[in-house]
């Protein structure tokens, strides 16, 4: 994941930089105008947080996730979703992709 991110930001000539615990900060600098504006730091994590049942049979290196719909909730069988920050993630680098929108200074920290 950190490779992906490092790529990602410097494809899109972003500053990316990452430290020695493997945190990575993807900075998008303010549309014209729009400088002077306070910086906006987005934060999410790379890692899932690996939980199931007592009475689950799960080995996260192996076995898929398995989500099922609940009402208006997605919720996985017996262990935990995993989409918590995934969907963090994705909405920082939909941000870091986008074009077109006006915004000011735009930090996005993967830790």
């Amino acid at each position: 994941m950190i490779d992906y991110l490092m790529k990602f930001g410097q494809d899109r000539q972003l500053e990316t930089l990452k430290d020695e615990a493997g945190n990575v900060l993807i900075r998008k600098a303010a549309t014209p105008g729009m400088e002077q504006k306070p910086w906006v730091c987005l934060q999410s994590h790379m890692d899932m947080v690996c939980e199931k049942n007592n009475d689950t049979l799960h080995d996260f290196d192996k076995d898929p996730i398995r989500p099922y719909i609940d009402g208006e909730w997605v919720k996985a069988k017996g262990t935990t979703l995993g989409a918590d920050d995934g969907i963090g993630m994705a909405a920082q680098l939909a941000l870091l992709d986008s074009t077109g929108h006006t915004h000011g200074p735009l930090e996005c920290l993967f830790t």
